[in-house]
């Protein structure tokens, strides 16, 4: 049986948040069985948490392209490159101090983040990992984007991208583990056309690209 996982030591980055613009230090702790993966506003009035799974998320609305964890006031936008690293790397248990109100976007990849992270050492904790086990398909379409989930005995994740462009329509397959994790999908980069990037900033985003 699969164990939880945290890291063994504590470490630290800064950077820029994306939409921002923002400077902001992270600093990742260790966590205890069952804590899960909470994020702390240390710059907020009584250092807010934000716990994964407990809290809203919301996102940019139609354009705005992050992913947002709100609890109460506090906010901490564009998560989703650090979060997928733990769920790659298979970190169940982490504290995620931010002393900013987004996390750092870096070279618009994960890649950073799991460095960091692998620098600080990866470790098992006693208890069991806990699973969520999908028993029919589940389907959510909205603006021409689909994401479809069936079944399955491992995590295999296929992607199929189409844009007007030739060289945007791309597909790709994954079995996804720590191992292809770290070498297939985390120095993925997020990108946009220009007009895209155009209209992010005339809406004040993207300001730490």
């Amino acid at each position: 049986m699969s164990k939880q996982k945290t890291i063994a030591q504590q470490v630290s980055l800064k950077g820029v948040g994306l939409h921002t613009g923002h400077a902001v230090q992270v600093v990742f702790k260790p966590a205890a069985a069952r804590d899960g993966i909470r994020f702390v506003r240390t710059d907020l009035p009584g250092q807010p948490v934000m716990k994964l799974g407990d809290m809203d998320v919301i996102s940019g609305g139609e354009g705005g392209r992050y992913s947002a964890l709100k609890q109460g006031d506090a906010l901490i936008y564009t998560v989703e490159h650090l979060v997928s690293v733990l769920a790659g790397l298979g970190i169940d248990n982490i504290t995620i101090e931010a002393d900013g109100d987004e996390i750092p976007g870096f070279d618009g990849s994960a890649d950073q983040y799991v460095r960091v992270l692998k620098s600080a050492g990866i470790v098992e904790l006693e208890a069991a990992k806990d699973y969520f086990h999908v028993k029919e398909p589940i389907c959510v379409s909205r603006h021409g984007a689909s994401v479809m989930i069936v079944p399955a005995d491992e995590l295999k994740i296929s992607y199929a991208l189409e844009y007007p462009y030739p060289a945007l329509r791309q597909t790709v397959t994954f079995t996804v583990t720590p191992e292809t994790y770290e070498k297939e999908i985390s120095s993925c980069r997020t990108f946009c056309l220009k007009e895209e990037a155009d209209a992010l900033l005339a809406k004040g985003l993207g300001q730490g690209a």
